[in-house]
C-alpha cells in the first residue's frame, strides 16, 4: 500500500515539476453518436459553431442551424435567408427556418408567386 501511494506521489511531483504532462479529466459519460448529430441545443458561440461546420463536413451533411444572433453576426447586416459557409459547402439556416425555405427554393415561378400573393393576403387579413 506504501508502495503505491509513493508512485502516485512521484507522479505528481513530476507532474508538479513540469517533467510530464497528463491529460485534462474526462467526463466518464457515453456519448451516443446519434443524438450527438440531432442538434437539439441551438448553436450559439464560435467554438460550436467551428466545430458543427467541422461535423458536417465530415460527415456529409448538408446544413446546420444556429441561432440568429450569431447568424447576424455572420452576415455582417447583409440580407439572406441563409448563408453558405466552408469548401464542401454547408449551408447555414437560423434555427427553425430551413424547411420553409428549402420549400421556397423548390417552387416554380408561379407557385412562388402564388405563395407571395396568399402570404400578403393573410397579413392584410390579421
Amino acid at each position: 500500500m506504501a508502495k503505491k501511494q509513493r508512485l502516485t506521489d512521484d507522479f505528481g511531483i513530476a507532474e508538479s515539476l513540469g517533467e510530464i504532462v497528463t491529460m485534462p479529466e474526462i467526463n466518464d459519460e457515453i456519448v451516443n453518436p446519434a443524438q450527438e448529430g440531432d442538434q437539439e441545443a441551438i448553436i450559439d458561440n464560435p467554438h460550436d459553431f467551428r466545430m458543427a461546420i467541422g461535423r458536417a463536413a465530415m460527415d456529409g451533411e448538408e446544413y446546420i442551424e444556429v441561432s440568429e444572433k450569431l447568424f447576424k453576426y455572420l452576415l455582417k447586416n447583409a440580407k439572406s435567408p441563409y448563408l453558405t459557409y466552408g469548401d464542401p459547402g454547408i449551408k447555414v439556416f437560423i434555427a427553425g427556418t430551413r424547411e420553409e425555405i428549402e420549400r421556397e427554393e423548390k417552387m416554380t415561378a408561379e407557385q412562388y408567386a402564388e405563395y407571395v400573393g396568399k402570404k400578403a393576403r393573410e397579413a392584410q387579413n390579421v
